[in-house]
């Protein structure tokens, strides 16, 4: 008999996605075996072994809907390896995920269950220092992010795998629909060669699945040709959890860190009496909303706030901060934490969650060119995806600080990231994918063609990109840098003035939502406060401004001490010197380097406020005016 890769291309050729007719009996008994990983595993997913293994095995794309803690991310991952064993796909099993923890724990998570170590039969890769691989890996997590980079670097078939999960799906990225673009176009081209296709899986707690169905349906080499798609939603989570909602409606402005604490200090206190070592969740829409919450539960808790582990969670921690949070401990752990912690990853012992059913987003108005973060109610299925963590290990409860009235009247599904966002990131970075047509490249998430159309425009203004829409050499390095258009093309100008360092600080201290500077109404404390600042300020920018006091701030060793005297915000500075890390990592693709704008020191300042004011001009273009009469 012929080898089992050998017999599905030879009676399938060329669609390779098999029926159970057409194969031997052997591969269909390899199928009906259940994966050695899940033994033992008490998931509900595991329960639907073998229709997840006819979905993967007999159709091109799957969609699996699954409630939060029904252990989708763990399960998924085994059974497709199964499938590609017993049909012999050539490659192995690649697991998209949002974010590098998520990708982490999750290969952790999986290596626990297959009794291996990270790297072995299961892996991880988050960055090109930051991977955990070896050629005995079956299964590799990665960031969605790292799946587009290796088709842009040139694998335009994804050579390495045969199967592809891309996991919390419901986010609705931007990353998750450029990882299922070039998955699309992968599988294109691999048509267009005869070989066998990517099977794409798909799994959530909560989407729309007719419209990714809809997506996966679509055939990128012949749009007459419709792809098999299978769909299955699989009830039940681990364990159930008890859902309450306030009486009372908080107003619009009104305080909502101290009800989430005052529950929090409830709940703790009920576990205390009842020697519960349930851990506690609390959900807000942003870090300063995270640090006022641990800030009002410690001064309830008083001295005993020392009994307790109470920690934040949210994307500016350092790395070693966060990780601590999901490392098992004796004491009690309260955890305030943003969106970071909805999906896949749990704190250990989790039993009680609070949510405010807040989110911060990122919202862009075409008609001002602003874009805002802004705190909304997050909808239905990110309420109840939040809800669903405090099941996953134990019965559990969620408080939910609005109420049952205000729950139904929201929108089912989060709005996509796509859609509320500006796209001239999303156009460059097509754009640096290789593909031009971007008018009519099909999308997840189709964006308005009015709001296309302006992005463009505005493009052209940067001159990122001439008349017909191809990039300018500046509009390359614009895409590789990523990021806001108009502050990757200050970069760009930036390297042909030799002023790199200041443009990214001025660019980091203006994408602050507070000020660096302390203000008071007192008319005499403010006195004191200009007189401390007056040696910081350049009177013709506020650019040259912040570059003034980050040089000083830098020069003083970044301490909290020189910030206070000199009346500025540390956390503020904190920030900048976080973005100011982001910024550096997204020049790493391009050949412009951010060191410290030294050809400047013997130079007349006014060379040196030029060259920065021309660097900021450049991505403002679109918005200067010039000043008559």
């Amino acid at each position: 008999m012929q080898p089992t890769s050998q017999l599905i291309e030879s009676t399938l050729a060329p669609d390779f996605i098999p029926t159970p007719e057409q194969l031997s009996s052997k591969v269909l008994e390899k199928l009906a075996e259940p994966s050695p990983y899940l033994e033992g595993i008490n998931l509900p997913v595991v329960g639907f072994e073998k229709q997840i293994t006819n979905l993967i095995a007999f159709n091109s794309g799957t969609v699996i809907e699954a409630e939060t803690g029904a252990g989708k991310s763990l399960a998924v991952p085994f059974i497709a390896d199964k499938v590609a064993k017993a049909l012999g796909l050539p490659g192995i099993t690649v697991v998209t995920q949002p974010r590098n923890l998520a990708t982490r724990q999750g290969a952790e998570s999986m290596a626990g269950i297959a009794h291996c170590q990270v790297g072995e039969k299961v892996g991880y890769h988050v960055g090109d220092q930051n991977k955990r691989e070896s050629p005995e890996t079956d299964i590799l997590t990665m960031t969605e992010r790292i799946l587009v980079n290796e088709w842009v670097r040139g694998d335009r078939i994804l050579s390495r795998y045969s199967i592809a999960i891309v996991d919390e799906a419901h986010e609705g990225g931007k990353e998750t629909n450029n990882v299922l673009l070039v998955l699309k176009k992968a599988n294109a081209e691999r048509e267009r060669r005869g070989m066998e296709p990517i099977r794409i899986v798909i799994t959530s707690a909560t989407i729309p699945a007719k419209k990714f169905t809809n997506y996966l349906s679509y055939n990128e080499a012949n749009p007459s040709k419709k792809e098999k798609v299978g769909h299955i939603e699989i009830p039940g989570r681990t364990h159930k959890v008890e859902i309450s909602h306030t009486r009372r409606e908080l107003k619009d402005g009104e305080d909502y860190t101290m009800p989430a604490a005052q529950l929090t200090l409830r709940k703790i206190r009920e576990f205390d009496a009842a020697h519960d070592d349930g851990n506690i969740l609390v959900f807000m829409p942003g870090k300063g909303e995270c640090d006022d919450t641990i800030e009002q539960l410690k001064r309830l808790l008083g001295p005993e706030a020392d009994n307790y582990e109470i920690w934040p969670a949210y994307s500016e921690l350092p790395q070693g901060e966060y990780d601590k949070v999901f490392v098992p401990g004796t004491k009690r752990r309260i955890v305030v934490a943003t969106n970071i912690l909805e999906t896949s990853v749990t704190p250990p012992r989790l039993a009680y969650v609070v949510d405010t059913g807040l989110i911060r987003e990122i919202r862009y108005s075409p008609k001002t060119g602003i874009e805002k973060l802004v705190a909304v109610e997050h909808s239905q299925s990110g309420v109840t995806q939040r809800a669903g963590r405090a099941g996953r290990v134990r019965p559990g409860k969620c408080d939910r600080l609005f109420t049952n009235a205000n729950y139904r009247k929201r929108s089912k599904y989060s709005t996509p990231e796509l859609l509320r966002t500006h796209l001239g990131p999303t156009i460059l970075e097509l754009a640096g994918l290789g593909i031009r047509d971007i008018r009519n490249v099909r999308l997840l998430d189709q964006p308005n063609p009015e709001d296309l159309e302006h992005d463009l425009r505005d493009l052209k203004i940067l001159g990122a990109m001439d008349v017909n829409e191809n990039l300018t050499p500046e509009g390359e390095l614009m895409a590789k840098i990523g990021g806001k258009p108009e502050h990757a093309r200050m970069l760009v100008e930036a390297n042909k003035h030799g002023c790199v360092k200041s443009a990214a600080v001025a660019i980091a201290f203006a994408d602050m939502t507070k000020s660096v500077m302390d203000f008071s109404r007192d008319a005499e404390e403010q006195k004191g406060i200009r007189r401390a600042q007056h040696p910081l300020l350049n009177l013709a920018s506020d650019y040259l401004t912040f570059v003034k006091i980050w040089e000083e701030f830098e020069g003083n060793g970044k301490t909290e001490e020189w910030a206070h005297s000199h009346h500025l915000d540390y956390e503020v500075l904190r920030r900048v010197s976080s973005s100011l890390n982001d910024i550096a990592k997204s020049l790493r693709g391009t050949k412009i380097p951010m060191v410290n704008d030294s050809r400047f020191n013997s130079a007349p300042p006014e060379e040196f406020a030029e060259a920065v004011g021309k660097s900021i001009a450049a991505g403002l273009v679109g918005t200067l005016m010039k000043r008559s009469g």
